[in-house]
């Protein structure tokens, strides 16, 4: 993704740059000919086994009220249209697209536009990439809905959720116009299955809204553009260049492009990811013992920072027990209290409380409510179990799709299989150099291995720790402290035999390596047990790095075994230590290093 948004970003502002007036009046009457398109949009009943919403449950309502059901209908088709390949996060347009809508919208939430808005933004890159989830089909729902003058909100729920509120001072009676649904559609507010939630953006009837990064003209000019250098589909290619590197087996960038050509060989690799990533929400509430606004926000900025730290154990708690869930969802909440000093030095009372929800990234939701039929007095109906034929069709076909793949279900992973295919993933980047991606990637990979170690069995837990222990030394020295707090437990709850001593074996070797690390060396001795020990960091040290014909390394050694002899007891514990030494020592072949080394022996009365 680095080069596309490398490449990306002089395109997007000199294509803005150069837009006309002509472009925005351009845009705003293909705004208006796709809505009105939408809306003459021919439908039909979709079938009961494709919208699964249930018997159809009849409502009186008026005839205002049916027209602003068709309104939102409208602007959820139109929004469809802008999006052709539709929801990514939605099963049935995962198996529609054969993964590629996943792999898109990827690259998609991985580009970064220059000097725009994030709402503006987030609707320009999903017509940009023809796809995105629920925020680029409510932000592109928004633009149009924006575009009509219409009065709409943009709400998020607890669930990360969003969807567009259409008239919203209608209260129960709003519309809820929830575009990224398998069948995009509308449905009264008190039919919505949609939580209450927090408004994000709103647009009022006769405001001025402010400039735009969305213009239909701009794009299709940047889109031209990118394919002008990259080929055709510039974004779905760049992240699967991105996936093969993390998930598949290929060593750098070597054959990545040719690779990523095609998604069609990766697909169940596409699929494993998509069903088995959780996605975690955080909500905090605060609660402040003062009215003053500037003070509240002073608390909340601290207390926020406070903490941070239990959020992240929150969310890490949740994305483990929804990963062990039969329903793979899970809330993990914890409280904070204190009394905080700000910089007036008044004392403020503060209590927050903290919620995180787990559950998966990918969903199946067909319709945004029941199978509701709404009717008014004048004879006008609105169904929401209706569809264009086309939606129909690709929804019947990607459902097939499904049930022949077996999926989400036949690719959902066990923890052991989780862990063994990071540790395979992990092992494959050996070597690498060293980047700010990889080592971002590298650390998401430890933290799922800590995730889900817990869940192993004792074997699964020895097989991993001989596995991770020979990965272990080799990781970069960013992420040294991170893993081997990882290995250290794992290495004390294991089965005592084999495991234990094969691992030991390789996480030495990898010490002795790093012996002039001065990053590295001390992280692996204190996970090794040997901080405090001299009798085994000596033996350790004599055996692991002297045997190596490494001269610097042998004089490191020699230092730390000088240093450390004085505190060995005499006794015979400690005569046969230097007998082993003296052995070490005579099989050095550089000859200073020897000899500074039997000087040493002597100088700690050892007699040959």
């Amino acid at each position: 993704m680095q080069r596309l948004n490398t490449i990306l970003a002089p395109i997007w502002t000199e294509a803005y740059r150069n837009q006309t007036d002509a472009d925005r009046q351009t845009h705003q009457e293909r705004l208006m000919a796709l809505h009105e398109e939408a809306r003459n949009t021919p439908l039909q009943a979709i079938p009961a086994a494709l919208h699964e919403a249930g018997e159809a449950q009849v409502r009186t309502v008026s005839p205002d009220t049916i027209a602003r059901l068709e309104q939102g209908r409208s602007l959820a088709l139109a929004t469809r249209r802008l999006l052709p390949r539709g929801p990514a996060n939605q099963r049935l347009a995962m198996t529609g697209s054969r993964g590629t809508n996943w792999l898109n919208v990827g690259g998609i939430r991985k580009i970064t536009l220059p000097g725009s808005a994030h709402q503006q933004s987030t609707a320009a890159i999903g017509v940009l990439g023809n796809a995105g989830q629920c925020s680029e089909h409510t932000a592109v729902a928004f633009a149009l809905a924006a575009a009509l003058d219409l009065p709409v909100e943009v709400v998020v729920n607890d669930d990360d959720h969003q969807v567009l509120l259409l008239s919203p001072e209608q209260g129960q009676n709003a519309v809820v116009v929830d575009a990224w649904t398998t069948f995009p559609s509308s449905c009264l507010k008190a039919d919505s299955a949609f939580t209450d939630a927090v408004v994000q953006q709103r647009h009022q009837p006769g405001t001025i809204a402010p400039p735009s990064t969305f213009n239909l003209v701009t794009i299709d000019t940047v889109r031209a553009a990118l394919e002008e250098q990259l080929g055709e589909m510039p974004i779905e290619r760049a992240r699967l260049v991105d996936f093969l590197a993390e998930y598949r087996d290929v060593q750098g960038d070597r054959g990545l492009e040719g690779q990523a050509a095609n998604a069609a060989p990766h697909v169940n690799a596409v699929y494993t990811e998509a069903a088995n990533t959780i996605a975690t929400v955080a909500k905090c509430t605060y609660k402040v013992g003062s009215m003053d606004l500037r003070i509240r926000q002073e608390v909340v900025g601290i207390a926020s920072q406070r903490t941070t730290v239990t959020v992240s154990d929150l969310r890490k708690a949740a994305n483990l027990a929804a990963h062990t869930s039969p329903r793979r969802q899970a809330i993990k909440e914890a409280n904070w209290r204190d009394t905080l000093t700000i910089a007036s030095g008044e004392r403020v009372r503060v209590e927050v409380a903290m919620r995180v929800k787990a559950l998966p990234l990918l969903r199946d939701i067909r319709l945004p409510s029941k199978n509701i039929l709404y009717r008014a007095d004048d004879g006008s109906e609105f169904s929401t179990t209706r569809a264009p034929q086309d939606l129909i069709d690709s929804a019947a076909a990607a459902v097939e799709e499904a049930q022949r793949m077996n999926f989400p279900a036949g690719f959902v992973q066990s923890p052991a299989s989780i862990v063994a295919t990071t540790l395979e993933s992990m092992e494959q980047q050996r070597g690498l150099p060293t980047t700010s991606a990889m080592l971002a990637t590298q650390n998401q990979r430890l933290s799922t291995i800590e995730i889900q170690l817990s869940q192993l069995s004792a074997n699964e837990r020895d097989d991993t720790l001989v596995r991770f222990s020979t990965l272990l030394p080799d990781l970069p020295a960013a992420l040294m402290a991170k893993a081997a707090g990882i290995w250290k437990p794992l290495w004390k709850g294991a089965i005592p035999g084999a495991a234990q001593t094969s691992a030991t074996r390789a996480v030495l070797a990898g010490w002795a390596r790093h012996f002039t690390d001065p990053v590295i060396e001390p992280i692996l001795r204190k996970a090794l047990g040997m901080r405090g020990q001299p009798l085994r960091l000596v033996g350790s040290v004599a055996r692991q790095v002297l045997s190596m014909q490494d001269a610097p390394a042998q004089r490191q050694a020699l230092a730390l075994i000088d240093q450390q002899l004085p505190a060995i007891a005499a006794g015979a514990q400690r005569d046969a230590l230097l007998a082993e030494l003296a052995t070490r020592v005579a099989q050095i072949t550089h000859l200073q290093v020897r000899a500074e080394a039997l000087s040493m022996l002597r100088r700690h009365n050892w007699q040959a």
